[in-house]
């Protein structure tokens, strides 16, 4: 044989080559898996808040209110703009007023709500990357580690509260975590960096933070109860080659600024105190109970079996005691961020003590010869990680906005979204897009909480229940309302109502723009609106006095009653306008009597007062069994609130169809 025929035969079990081995081992690894799914979360809870945002469906008093007090700070300074009547943003939340520079560099180069969502959308799942590398750290293999992060990010509350508009609790999760990693490697200098930002976020972070300090003194045996040690502890803290005592003197800082300038509690009692009330939620001991189990159960409650985490949880536990007025009702707020931190932290202390040390030992022992292969295999199974990430998908099934056939739950007063609510925009929320264009970006306005858009200008106000008689209309050149069909529109225009009408009736204010349920009045406008279009009531948008919805549709059948529907309640300025109602007919019996009034009018102090009203008969129609379309025409002196564009009086003659209703401006006087 010759020596070419000899090398042609290769063995076939030749090792890997060196780039075989890397690409193995990373199929093989968690980290690719952690990496696209702290990603895939960014992308699509980013995306899911901008649909949110566009389509008007977030909120000025948390979204908004941030958006201004970024923008203001690089426009004016911090004491530009009025949170209330009587303080500053920066005097309200003190505490916020530190940590949100981190996010401040980037609304600098893109000043826009948006920027604040991309930063949250970020922040939030990078949490995962440090608790996978805190769990390595603790021991557990990758793919352990790797289910100690898809805890956190699968957790319902986490995804809930991600989708809640723009907060600064979001940044705590991968502070803490990104902590308590930097204080188990050693990094003396990050872990005060680390500390000062967690402590930051709010009063109770800092507590939490403190809290831990306290719990790995107790750990490492530095706090003990003779005078002596307590000395050999003193003197300890004095190192400056230790962490600790940076961080207390931080913290016993931060409190010091606390005291002298308040707290967010001092500013929710004050406000509720002195103006009639920032929102009061009822919290009663039920249900903080029931929050507090839903926010530990994903991890099975074990935060309160190590005194570690206990002594962490503390000062969570004690706010949860005593706030008043208290947001605890809510499943998915933006304080179960705080939470559900030490919660899985907890879960991940107690496996490292008590669990993986059980683990490994039995993994160690020698199969017994009476115990099954199976039974061999369960016993070196995650079995409590199992059980943990089971019911963290049980709950995501439930309660995740994201979960296919949730909808609104109810539940403890969740805020857990619609999803209508990220649908994107509708044409009536374009309408609102073009006549916040036409707003200069230096005009002061007057809107309600949630067209977050004309937040980030020198002056601004918007209608919130906390704040009665503290706003006069005639103070703002513009007045921007949205009345349009949406649930979330119709729920914030109701505060702003009063101030529109005021101002239409003060001759002050001109209409630039109409339609789709938006107005827009501009101080001192004259002449025809600039942006003028339909506004459509579907009849399943509609209240039914009497009838049925049979998909889009209403149906009456042949019987007499007073009403057969009735709203949508709507404002309107003095002029000309037309409703053209949708209508069919069957099974007339007379085509003389009287089949269904049609008319506009509004209910004030009791009383009907119609502005007009026409009997409609089997000649109205023209033919039986065919959509027409009926056109009504009114005129409205003065400007006029509470307008219903109903069907009175359905009758026996003949059973009705209809579908919905079109008002269009045909003069503005």
């Amino acid at each position: 044989m010759s020596r070419a025929e000899d090398t042609s035969q290769r063995p076939t079990d030749l090792p890997p080559t060196p780039v075989t081995t890397r690409l193995g081992r990373l199929v093989r690894s968690p980290v690719p898996y952690l990496l696209a799914a702290v990603v895939l979360f960014a992308a699509g809870f980013t995306y899911l808040t901008f649909l949110r945002l566009d389509s008007f469906h977030s909120s000025i008093n948390d979204l908004g209110a941030f958006n201004q007090v970024y923008w203001i700070t690089l426009h004016g300074g911090p004491n530009s703009w009025q949170a209330t009547q009587s303080a500053t943003f920066y005097s309200s939340y003190p505490w916020q007023s530190l940590v949100f520079v981190v996010m401040l560099p980037a609304y600098a180069a893109f000043p826009d709500p948006h920027t604040l969502l991309v930063g949250q959308g970020i922040a939030v799942p990078l949490a995962a990357l440090p608790i996978y590398l805190l769990a390595r750290r603790y021991r557990f293999s990758p793919w352990m580690s790797f289910g100690f992060a898809g805890l956190y990010l699968l957790n319902y509350q986490v995804e809930s509260a991600a989708l809640n508009d723009y907060h600064l609790q979001v940044f705590f999760p991968v502070l803490f975590f990104s902590m308590v990693l930097a204080y188990e490697a050693r990094w003396k200098w990050a872990f005060v960096v680390l500390a000062f930002l967690a402590m930051t976020v709010n009063p109770l972070t800092l507590g939490v933070v403190l809290a831990f300090l306290v719990a790995q003194m107790v750990r490492s045996g530095r706090l003990r109860r003779s005078w002596a040690s307590l000395a050999r502890t003193l003197r300890s803290l004095a190192n400056p080659r230790s962490a600790e005592p940076y961080v207390l003197a931080l913290g016993i800082a931060l409190f010091a600024f606390e005291v002298a300038s308040g707290s967010i509690a001092g500013y929710h009692v004050g406000v509720s105190s002195t103006q009639g009330g920032a929102p009061h939620y009822s919290a009663t001991v039920e249900t903080r109970l029931v929050f507090l189990a839903m926010t530990f159960l994903p991890f099975l409650g074990v935060a309160f079996l190590t005194w570690e985490s206990l002594l962490t949880a503390i000062p969570l536990l004690a706010f949860l005691g005593v706030a008043d007025p208290s947001y605890f009702h809510f499943v998915g707020h933006q304080d179960a961020f705080e939470y559900l931190t030490v919660g899985l932290w907890g879960l991940m202390v107690f496996s490292r003590d008590r669990w993986l040390p059980y683990w490994e030992a039995r993994r160690a022992a020698p199969p017994s010869r009476f115990r099954s292969r199976r039974a061999r295999a369960w016993g070196r199974a995650p079995g409590l990680l199992g059980v943990a990430v089971a019911v963290t998908a049980v709950l995501f099934a439930a309660f995740s906005p994201l979960a296919p056939g949730t909808s609104q739950r109810g539940y403890l007063g969740t805020i857990n979204e619609l999803p209508g609510q990220f649908a994107g925009p509708s044409t009536a929320d374009r309408f609102l897009a073009q006549t916040i264009a036409l707003v200069p970006s230096n005009a002061s306005v007057l809107t309600q909480n949630n067209v977050v858009q004309l937040t980030g200008r020198p002056a601004f106000n918007w209608a919130f229940p906390g704040k009665p008689g503290t706003i006069r209309p005639l103070n703002y050149t513009y007045i921007i309302a949205d009345d349009s069909s949406d649930s979330v529109a119709q729920f914030w225009y109701a505060y702003l109502e009063p101030y529109v009408t005021a101002a239409s009736q003060s001759g002050a204010f001109g209409v630039f723009s109409i339609g789709y349920g938006i107005l827009g009045l501009e101080q001192g406008f004259h002449g025809p609106p600039l942006l003028l279009g339909p506004t459509f009531f579907p009849a399943r948008s509609l209240p039914l006095y009497s009838g049925h919805l049979q998909g889009n549709v209403a149906i009456h059948p042949a019987a007499n009653d007073f009403s057969f529907w009735y709203g949508p309640y709507l404002s309107l300025p003095a002029g000309n306008f037309t409703v053209t109602f949708q209508l069919m007919v069957t099974n007339v019996t007379s085509a003389s009597a009287t089949i269904l009034a049609l008319a506009v009018y509004n209910w004030t102090g009791g009383s009907v007062h119609p502005y007009r009203e026409v009997g409609l008969t089997a000649s109205a129609f023209g033919a039986v069994g065919v959509w027409e379309y009926l056109r009504l025409n009114f005129t409205l002196p003065v400007a006029a609130s509470h307008l219903e564009f109903g069907g009175l009086f359905p009758s026996q003659v003949a059973t009705i169809y209809f579908a919905g209703e079109t008002l269009t401006v045909d003069r503005l006087t």
